[in-house]
């Protein structure tokens, strides 16, 4: 299961299971990266991700509404690093501020994951 999430690094939940269409998920990454005097580059700030939806029914962004009841919350997230491995994180999801909706599905629909830190 590669795109989990729950409210402890023990209850994870499979989207799939929950009947929710896989994101196009955008890698986790620091929220800036700095030149270094060396050239090389350093990442700053809490690491974050998006997982995004071009259409989404009304029923699946309910479930997803069950991790976040709120403007944000703390999750735990299974997601991908961009190396081709799925950690742990805890973090914050973010609800999307604006989207479209067309009948019962919304479009461009994206959650924000913040503050994420790799569970161990």
């Amino acid at each position: 299961m590669r795109y989990q999430i729950g409210t402890s690094a023990d209850l994870l939940n499979s989207l799939e299971l929950l009947g929710l269409p896989l994101p196009n998920a955008s890698p986790v990454r620091y929220a800036k990266r700095a030149r270094m005097g060396n050239g090389g580059t350093r990442g700053l700030g809490w690491l974050s991700c998006e997982w995004r939806w071009a259409a989404i029914t009304l029923d699946e962004v309910a479930e997803l509404r069950t991790f976040c009841s709120g403007e944000s919350a703390a999750v735990y997230v299974q997601t991908g690093d961009g190396e081709g491995d799925y950690p742990v994180y805890s973090g914050r999801v973010v609800w999307p501020e604006k989207w479209e909706r067309r009948g019962d599905v919304l479009l461009d629909f994206t959650l924000t994951f913040e503050q994420m830190v790799e569970v161990v």
